[in-house]
Order: C-alpha cells, then structure tokens, then sequence
C-alpha cells in the first residue's frame, strides 16, 4: 500500500526545511518506509529534484497482533476447542449412536436420540471451529463466538422442550429426571452463556486482542 503527497521535508546534511515529494509505502509483510525527493523551483519555474533518501516509519495499515492469548480468554478457548466438544461428542458416540443402532431400542427412543445427534453433533463441531479463531485471534472471532453461544443455549433448550414433549406422548419408564435436564440443558447453559456474553462485552483483554 502506498500513499503519495507533497510535504516538507529536512534532507540529510542539512538544517533546513524544503518541499518533497513523500510516498508513504507499506507491506503486508511488516516493511513500512517513507521514500522523499527534494525539490525546488527555479527561478524559470523550472523544477529541480534533489538527492532522494527514505526513513522508516511506523507499520499503520498491515499492523499484526502480537498479544498473547491468556487468562480467562485462554479457558474460554479451552473450553470451546477441548472440553465441550470432548464431553459432548464422547456421550454421542458412546451413548447416542450405540442406542440408535441398536434393534431391541425402543422406535419412540430412537426419535429422542435422533434429535439430540441432529442439535448437538453440529454445536460441537461448532464450538471448535470457534473456538480456534478465538485462538488464532481471527478479527470476527469474537461476533463468531456470540452466534455460538445463543446457537448453543438455543439447541440446549430446543432439545429440553422436545423432551418435554417426549416424556408426555411417550410416558416411558427410567427417564431422566425433570430435575436433571432443568439443570443440564437449561440453568447451566444460561450461566454458562451470560457469563461468556458478559466476558466478551467487558474484557480488555478481549478488547485489546479482537477490537
């Protein structure tokens, strides 16, 4: 990128001011120099450029983030790349999967676990994806971040309203307690989200990493 203008300059050597023409120059790769021509008008109106010489300046334009990610934005990266999908896909592919294969399960069951793989599967993939540009300090890795947490509250609470439903069509023995999914897939994944929401509105470091 470059940006050409006529300035004021003071060459090498000298301790006065003339005009110059300056190209503020600068790479994608870090380099940023200014590159000036002095010059003068005659008294024939004639111009007459002087010796060129360039100076460094500093990078405004291709300016890398070199802010490490720590604190409680690194356990949120955690959480988002390792801990939740780990949790998540672990019961899936141990619980779900096994169940919808299996002949002697119930039809009105595998309709439930149908619907939980379908909801959570792509929220685990989800929370990876970014989880890593939070990571990698991506610009939109924070915007990205919000969508995940209301997609996230959005299939825990999808998935606890259909199992509502569920218990109530199907009336099946050995359910799993009101109680139990109130807090799995309702109080918990509201705390959860209020307090990254809350994170990523107020942090500095959040702020001085994305923004």
């Amino acid at each position: 990128m470059g940006i050409c203008y006529d300035g004021r300059t003071t060459p090498p050597g000298q301790t006065g001011k003339c005009d110059a023409v300056c190209a503020s120059l600068e790479h994608q790769s870090g380099e940023a120099v200014n590159l000036v021509v002095p010059y003068e008008r005659t008294s024939q109106g004639e111009v007459q450029f002087g010796q060129k010489f360039s100076t460094l300046r500093v990078p405004q334009f291709f300016v890398s983030n070199d802010r490490p990610v720590g604190g409680w934005l690194l356990v949120l990266c955690f959480i988002l790349v390792v801990s939740y999908p780990a949790v998540g896909l672990y019961h899936i592919f141990t619980y779900t999967i096994p169940n919808l294969i299996n002949s002697s399960v119930p039809i009105r069951a595998v309709v439930l676990l149908s619907i939980y793989a379908v909801l959570f599967v792509p929220t685990s993939v989800f929370s990876i994806v970014v989880g890593l540009r939070l990571w990698m300090v991506k610009p939109d890795a924070v915007s990205f971040t919000k969508r995940f947490l209301l997609t996230y509250l959005g299939a825990n609470i999808g998935y606890f309203v259909v199992w509502v439903f569920w218990v109530l069509i199907a009336r099946p023995s050995g359910a799993v307690s009101l109680a139990e999914m109130v807090w799995g897939h309702v109080v918990a994944p509201m705390v959860f989200v209020a307090l990254g929401y809350s994170y990523l509105e107020h942090s500095k470091r959040v702020r001085a990493n994305y923004l």
